[in-house]
């Protein structure tokens, strides 16, 4: 996880592993999330897909022009 917060006059930000995962902007706490729903149903990488985990949206992206970051439901927390 990477935590951004202001800091005199810059923003400064902190790289975080979180043991259990990272969901919806946060180290989950007991290692299961209590809702996910994946659009298209886990990885698909030629087709944009959304998760909704928690209440929060995650689509798809590319990172570059080479690399895409795909956001896919699994059940193995650990």
């Amino acid at each position: 996880m990477i935590e951004k917060y202001c800091f005199g006059w810059g923003v400064r930000e902190e790289i975080y592993e979180c043991p259990l995962g990272c969901a919806s902007g946060r180290c989950v706490e007991d290692g299961t999330p209590t809702n996910c729903q994946d659009e298209v149903g886990g990885k698909n990488i030629y087709e944009y897909g959304l998760v909704i985990l928690e209440g929060a949206s995650l689509g798809d992206y590319c990172i570059n022009s080479t690399y895409l970051e795909e956001k896919y439901c699994f059940s193995d927390w650990h």
